[in-house]
């Protein structure tokens, strides 16, 4: 069956690292428990570096990870049959 729903490929990938970005020492350390939990989620205003920090993190982790982008259009709940 085929879906309504677009799906975005890049939402389900992390972001690429750039160049140059800033290093948050004390986020790091905050993060090498996230693999203990099945689940976590990050919350913070734009442009806080989220996605770079966690791109990054599990890039030099070098573990498996499920990765998915929320995007504005996902607050619509419509269901189609």
């Amino acid at each position: 069956m085929k879906s309504s729903f677009p799906i975005i490929q890049s939402q389900f990938a992390p972001p690429p690292i750039r160049q140059k970005f800033i290093q948050r020492s004390h986020v790091n350390k905050k993060l090498t428990t996230v693999t203990e939990y099945p689940l976590t989620i990050v919350y913070a205003g734009a442009g806080y570096g989220k996605s770079t920090v966690l791109s990054l993190f599990f890039q030099r982790a070098k573990t498996a990870v499920s990765w998915y982008t929320i995007a504005k259009n996902d607050d619509d709940i419509t269901l189609s049959s």
